[in-house]
Parts: structure tokens; C-alpha cells; sequence
């Protein structure tokens, strides 16, 4: 049987289904559990994507190909997972906010679209079990903040994690051009060097081949995942001001 993963195959399915399902599951276990438990679940799953990120670090810190340079947490996905762990360490708002907005759905993106390095190998090779799972658990901790009361996401809070997904962006071209200058590395943080490894920005970069400009073409889609990220608080206070008249 053919174990490996290719887009939109059997196995591409069956890892899609399970990371839908996962926020699903944790929202119906702790539903009903007290806050202090939620938040003591969602930083343990901050905290294990942590330690997963650091392991295989470790771990291919012994590839002879390996740089540290080109491996530092500033993709969005990556940035997630430390942004997972101040929200509940700190019980940030705005944190709380940026994971449902933004990295759940970088997240979530991920695992729909995956980056040409894990298309065509199996699904147990040990590079996709790390990959599939952190990016799992990233988008199930940004969706149960937000099904376990941690997010309440006033517009404001859009706007600002909007804001936060931008600076990151700029943070992470800064990088990439200085650790290049510096003969450094060869680093494509947040893609905004090269789309080639993903075949939807890619489509954008040929539109507009100017690296790091050319993910400006998707600020109409930030636009509409902001939108439907805010669509329940609308609805919500929608239906609040139906009670009160």
C-alpha cells in the first residue's frame, strides 16, 4: 500500500480530516471544565508544540545541511507557537486574538497546502509526523481559545492583530535580507524571498515577481479571513442587541 502523501490524496484527506476534527474534540472535552482547567489544557498544548519545535531542532541540528541561521522561529507558523505560549503564560488578549486570527489559520493553510518538502514522502516519515502535528496543534489551540472563552475579539483586537501579522511580515524580510547580506544563510522567512516552494503564492509572485512586494496581492484575502475570523463576535452582538430592545 502507498503510504505517501500527495496533494489532495487519501492520506492528504484523512491528515485534513483530523486537524479539523481536533478543535472539535478539545472544545466538547473541556467545555464544561473550569476556566482554570482550559487554561491549564491550552498550555499544555502551547507547551508541547514548544518542546516539538526544539526537538527537531535538535535533531536536524546533526544534518550535515543544517544552519541555525535558516531555522529561527520567524515563519508565521513557527512565530505562532511562541505567540500560543505568551497568550496563555500572560493571558493576553491580544495574543489570544492573533493566535484564532492569524496563526490558526497560517496553520490551518499549512496543512491544506503544504510547501513542495512534504508532498511525495510517507506519511509516517518522521520530518511529516513533526510537521502535520505542530501545525495540528497550532490551529487547534487558536480555534478552542476561541470556543473556550479565551477570545473574545472586539474589532479593535482585529485591527491590532492585523497589525501584529504586518510587523512580523516586515520583521521577517528584515531578516532574511540581513542574514543574507551578512553571508549567513540562505533564509525564506514567511516566504517573502521566494513562493517557489508553495504553489499558491506562487501564482501571486508571478503576478508580481518583486520579492516581498508580491504578498502584498493578499491583503484582499487577509481582508476576508479577518472578516469571517470577526463574523461570530458580529453575529453574537447582533443577537445581544435583539435581546435588549
Amino acid at each position: 500500500m502507498n503510504f505517501n502523501i500527495e496533494f489532495l490524496n487519501f492520506w492528504h484527506f484523512v491528515i485534513i480530516a483530523i486537524v479539523a476534527l481536533l478543535p472539535v474534540l478539545f472544545t466538547f472535552i473541556f467545555k464544561n471544565k473550569s476556566e482554570k482547567t482550559k487554561k491549564l489544557f491550552l498550555l499544555i498544548v502551547a507547551i508541547a508544540d514548544v518542546v516539538i519545535f526544539v526537538w527537531r531542532i535538535i535533531r536536524i541540528s546533526k544534518e550535515a545541511w543544517f544552519n541555525i541561521w535558516d531555522e529561527l522561529p520567524l515563519h508565521l507558523c513557527s512565530i505562532g507557537i511562541i505567540i500560543n505560549l505568551i497568550a496563555t503564560v500572560f493571558n493576553s488578549r491580544l495574543m489570544y486574538s492573533f493566535s484564532y486570527c492569524y496563526s490558526s489559520i497560517g496553520a490551518l493553510l499549512a496543512v491544506l497546502i503544504p510547501t513542495v518538502h512534504f508532498i511525495g514522502s510517507p506519511i509516517y516519515d518522521i520530518d511529516n509526523i513533526t510537521f502535520y502535528l505542530q501545525h495540528a496543534m497550532i490551529f487547534a489551540f487558536g480555534i478552542s481559545a476561541r470556543s473556550l472563552g479565551f477570545v473574545k475579539l472586539p474589532l479593535k483586537d482585529v485591527f491590532k492583530s492585523t497589525a501584529l501579522l504586518f510587523g512580523f511580515a516586515f520583521l521577517a524580510h528584515g531578516a532574511n535580507l540581513a542574514i543574507k547580506a551578512l553571508e549567513l544563510g540562505n533564509p525564506n522567512y514567511m516566504f517573502t524571498v521566494d513562493a517557489s516552494v508553495n504553489p499558491i503564492l506562487q501564482m501571486f509572485y508571478n503576478i508580481c515577481p518583486v520579492p516581498f512586494v508580491y504578498l502584498f496581492l493578499l491583503i484582499p484575502i487577509i481582508a476576508i479571513i479577518a472578516f469571517v475570523m470577526y463574523l461570530p463576535t458580529l453575529i453574537g452582538n447582533a443577537k445581544k442587541r435583539k435581546k435588549t430592545i
